[in-house]
Formats: structure tokens, sequence, C-alpha cells
């Protein structure tokens, strides 16, 4: 295991968002988890943790994504968020979980001592089996769909969101409704497209749709959001993919500094690349503001789809 100093002492000066994942340990096993499990490292260690928010502490403009894995199961995640509630309280913590934690209401409480600012939870489906056999998890959806309710209990702000695929992609307007019904308290809901990256790259054949296929449904779930009044936000899905009035719901390109592992410097500080626009966007009057997608969208399916829109 390498030494805590290796992820350095140096400040880090950063602005906008970063992703920080707290280890590769998970309590589901989903099929379209985008970790490569013969990449998988180690936790990271309590100390090695706070090396690295030590190092981001000064910061003022900044969002910490905090994921995983899945961060709430580690044994020390709620001295984590005490310690960068207590150090760092101008930086926005937000919390990328499965939920299944918060079925546990004394957990649920203690996290509200020091809550983030929100905590995005995937459901694959609103029909439990469906959902069960994504995570490979039984009884998982209903552990999260409970641990969404105690988070609202609690006042902790939830976004459920959904993480299309060719298993759900015609449910995501029912979806949306669901959320709308049970959890109208959460006033938002989220819908990603797919990274075909790891156990989802394994499973690509069972999982890809084109995004051509899936946008109507997106359409139609953005209906439904409008109808209950839920802000609704799409993540990575093309401008020319979808009609005019709905690429407002699309959210804009964002650099994200990518720190998967407090180990590894060369993370430290860098853009992502895993996704954007490409040559094929040509001078299309969105680039710039237009996410594009996921890099491992187009090597799977190229650039036929998209269509620069230029006037």
């Amino acid at each position: 295991m390498s030494d805590m100093n290796s992820c350095g002492s140096e400040s880090l000066k950063l602005d906008g968002s970063i992703y920080c994942g707290l280890g590769f340990g998970c309590n589901n096993d989903c099929i379209l988890c985008v970790a490569n499990i013969s990449e998988k490292h180690e936790n990271m260690s309590t100390s090695q943790m706070i090396a690295y928010f030590d190092r981001i502490i000064g910061n003022k403009n900044l969002t910490i994504q905090i994921s995983g894995g899945e961060p709430t199961i580690r044994r020390d995640f709620l001295y984590l968020m005490e310690y960068l509630s207590v150090n760092a309280p101008r930086i926005t913590k937000v919390l990328l979980s499965n939920g299944r934690m918060f079925c546990n209401t004394d957990f649920t409480a203690k996290v509200a001592v020091y809550p983030p600012v929100c905590v995005l939870v995937p459901l694959h489906s609103y029909e439990p089996e469906l959902h069960d056999m994504i995570t490979r998890r039984p009884g998982s959806f209903n552990e999260t769909v409970l641990g969404i309710r105690n988070m609202l209990e609690y006042k902790i702000t939830v976004i459920p969101k959904i993480i299309v695929n060719k298993l759900n992609y015609k449910l995501v307007p029912d979806f949306v409704e669901f959320v709308a019904q049970t959890f109208p308290e959460c006033g938002a809901v989220g819908i990603d497209t797919m990274d075909l990256l790891g156990s989802a790259g394994v499973n690509k054949e069972m999982l890809k749709v084109k995004h051509t296929e899936s946008a109507p449904y997106i359409q139609k779930a953005i209906d439904v959001a409008q109808k209950y009044g839920l802000h609704i936000s799409v993540i990575y899905m093309p401008f020319c993919l979808v009609e005019e009035k709905y690429r407002k719901f699309i959210t804009p390109d964002e650099s994200i500094v990518m720190y998967k592992d407090p180990r590894d410097e060369k993370l430290t500080g860098g853009l992502t690349k895993e996704r954007g626009t490409v040559d094929a966007c040509g001078k299309c009057k969105y680039v710039g503001k237009c996410p594009g997608t996921w890099y491992s969208y187009f090597r799977e399916f190229g650039y036929d789809e998209l269509k620069p829109i230029y006037d």
C-alpha cells in the first residue's frame, strides 16, 4: 500500500467541481458499474483521505462530489463528512450514493448532523425486480426506497436519478412519474446517459442503446416532470438529438477535475477526458455549450447520429 504522503502535501488550487472516489468497495454489484474489476484499488485509508482533504480546504468556489464505489459503507464515512464540514465549510459537498445504508434510521440521523448539500441516488427502475437485477442484490430496491424516505424525513436533499440503458429506456417517463408521486418532497430528478466502461462495457450487449432510440422517451420524461413541477436535468445527451425546446434541460458541459485515487498524483488537477464533443460536431453553434456524450459511446456507435446545428 502506498504511503499517504504519495498524494503530496502541496495545496491544490481548484475552481469548479472535483470528483473524489473514496474507494471501490460497494454493497451492490451493478452490471452497469463503470469500475473495471481488474483495475480496482484498495479503499483509501483515513489518513490518506485526510491528507488529500487538507490540500483542498483553502478553496472557496469548489464542489466536491464524494463517490466510490459506495462511500457510505466506509467505517470512517461519518468522520470524513464531519472533517470536511468543520474544516472546509465553504466547500459544497455532493454525495453520490446508492442509498441503501440510509435504510438505517440511526445512520441517517448521524449523516444529517453534517449533511451534504444533496445526495444523488440511482434507481434503475420503478420495478423492484429490474432494479435488483441490475444491482445484482435482491432487496436493494426496497432498501434504497426506504433510504430515500429516511433522508427526506431528516431533511437531507435527495435527487433520484436513472441511468438510461437498453433494459429501462422505455420506462424513463414512468420512472419520473414514480418519483413525482412517491417522493414529491425531492422536487428534482436526474436522467443520466451511460458510460460504457468497466462492468457496463463487459455487459454492453445487454445494456447499450443508441441516443436516437432513447431520446424520444427522455423527452416524454421531461414532459412528465414539467407536469409535476419537478426540476429535471439530463446528463451527456447531445443537443442535436433532442428537439429544441428540450435542450435547456440538458446540463451544459462542465469540466470536472478527476481524482479517483488520491494515491495517483497524475489524476490530480487534470480535466476529465472521458466525455465531450468531437470533431464530427464541426462548427455546430452549440459547441462549447453542448456536453456531447461519453467517448465510450462514440467508440461503440460512431458519429453518424450527430446532426450539427448551424442556424
